[in-house]
């Protein structure tokens, strides 16, 4: 198959978990790469203490904001929100595993960039 970083990236983007848009979340946050053109749009519903109970997403883009997307989507699950928003790009980077170019960086880490951003 290639490099190791191939395995996590064709799964997620082959099997996206949570694809889709939430009915009634909680806050939901947008974001694209100017320099490629991916959007990212990600639905999170919290309970009442801030932990992500839900999480949705739609993506159009290459497959490794994609895929990207929906690894994160497993990870923010039973997290408080408030945390997932402060987490450093490097912890990010450290658990999606995929050995990149700097060129393609901005592109795993929309999901990241997207959820900083604040609420509509």
């Amino acid at each position: 198959m290639g490099h190791p970083y191939e395995k996590i990236i064709l799964e997620h983007y082959r099997w996206p978990r949570h694809r889709g848009r939430l009915t009634k979340p909680t806050a939901s946050f947008s974001a694209g790469n100017p320099s490629c053109g991916d959007q990212l749009t990600i639905d999170v519903t919290t309970d009442h203490a801030g932990k992500i109970i839900a999480v949705g997403w739609e993506a159009s883009g290459c497959a490794i904001s994609q895929a990207a997307a929906s690894w994160f989507s497993d990870f923010m699950l039973n997290k408080k929100l408030t945390a997932i928003q402060n987490l450093p790009p490097e912890k990010f980077l450290a658990g999606f595993t995929a050995h990149l170019s700097p060129g393609r960086l901005a592109c795993a880490l929309l999901p990241l960039t997207t959820i900083k951003r604040s609420a509509d």
